[in-house]
């Protein structure tokens, strides 16, 4: 149901009981290790700036948000996170604890509440 919600094919599925992905999963998460160090979160985001090929990758866990914001909020969510994670020596930023009533009715909510989150905004 998660797959369709997204809009992708349900053939997918058969990645996540299958070993063929495994090698390219643990060299991801190697990976993630190396720039976040040990006990990183999942996912990690990294993203390299295109201008700039030799510039180390802006790595970061999150952002952990209760409402998944649309369009130019969603942009600026997004901008925001990359200009704090690109700061040399960021570590950690926490905001209040998460919205005691999140939005699980938008359309990036699963009614079956798997949590899926379909790209949008940008």
């Amino acid at each position: 149901m998660a797959l369709a919600h997204a809009g992708l094919p349900g053939e997918l599925a058969a990645a996540g009981i299958s070993a063929a992905y495994d090698g390219e999963l643990r060299a991801s998460h190697a990976q993630a290790v190396t720039l976040l160090g040990p006990r990183p979160g999942t996912p990690v985001i990294a993203v390299r700036e295109p201008a700039e090929p030799d510039r180390p990758s802006v790595a970061f866990f999150g952002p952990v948000i209760s409402r998944v914001p649309e369009g130019e909020s969603a942009g600026r969510l997004w901008d925001g996170t990359l200009l704090v994670a690109g700061t040399p020596a960021f570590h950690t930023l926490k905001g209040r604890a998460a919205d005691p009533d999140p939005d699980m009715t938008a359309a990036d909510v699963d009614p079956a509440g798997h949590g899926v989150c379909t790209p949008r905004g940008r």
